[in-house]
């Protein structure tokens, strides 16, 4: 709320807070809470790396994407079942 109170301020207001110096991304990480939230100066963050993930066995049962090849499987099927409604 303290953030979007500031762009508001801001943008709505116009009171001039610094707010557009502020870094660019905030995101809720894995071990964030909601209102403390991990901050980048931009979106996508620039220090990213590329990620090769692999589908693992599993089907139409429960699959896995993971970070390394698990199987010797050279395909795996995925059937969506278009009658499940949820």
């Amino acid at each position: 709320m303290r953030m979007m109170n500031r762009w508001f301020t801001r943008y709505l207001h116009g009171e001039q807070n610094g707010v557009e110096n502020d870094k660019q991304a905030w995101i809720v990480r894995e071990n964030d809470t909601r209102d403390n939230p991990t901050a980048y100066g931009a979106y996508p963050n620039p220090l990213a790396q590329p990620v090769t993930l692999y589908l693992n066995k599993g089907g139409n049962e429960v699959g896995e994407l993971t970070r390394r090849n698990k199987s010797r499987q050279k395909t795996e099927t995925l059937i969506d079942n278009y009658s499940i409604s949820r």
